[in-house]
């Protein structure tokens, strides 16, 4: 990577992905990578999980929104953060959120979650969802699922001029 473009952003155009059974978690899978800095994250265009590369603190941004495609029932989905340090994927506390869908002609919405994370080589995110109650079918709605990440080690700015020497100290 070069300057300060270390980050990666991804989002999902095509899905033929619904949940039409609750408890059980689906990965979001992204098949476009807007943005790439290979030297600090790997990813497969069409996977859901983005590796780690470098150690650093990152932000990290998730956002779902579900449509109720069949039912006429009242549902409720939810979406979390999930992360593999080496022992299989596990929530991040504080990445959970939740989605209210009425019926099929409204039964859209979306949920965001934002963390800061400190990420070692070789971590693995991805987001995840599922149905909680109800018995709608729901989908990934195309163009408005999206994963960034970025993290705050950015470019180093220029040194500053030398200040004037320090007369001493008396204490």
């Amino acid at each position: 990577g070069s300057g300060s473009s270390q980050y990666f952003d991804g989002y999902l155009t095509t899905s033929t992905d619904s949940i039409a059974s609750s408890g059980v978690y689906i990965d979001m899978i992204l098949d476009v990578q807007r943005e790439i800095d290979t030297s600090y994250y790997t990813h497969i265009a069409g996977t859901a999980a983005v590796e780690i590369d470098v150690a650093d603190r990152y932000l990290v941004e998730g956002r779902i929104t579900f449509n109720q495609t069949t039912g006429n029932s009242r549902s409720e989905s939810n979406m979390r953060l999930v992360i593999d340090t080496g022992s299989g994927f596990t929530e991040v506390p504080g990445t959970l959120g939740y989605i209210y869908h009425r019926n099929n002609t409204q039964g859209s919405g979306t949920v965001s979650i934002s963390c800061v994370l400190s990420l070692n080589p070789g971590d693995q995110i991805k987001i995840q969802a599922q149905r909680v109650s109800g018995a709608a079918t729901l989908a990934f709605v195309e163009n408005a699922c999206s994963l960034s990440i970025i993290t705050f080690r950015g470019q180093k700015g220029l040194d500053g001029a030398q200040g004037p020497t320090g007369s001493g100290s008396t204490i």
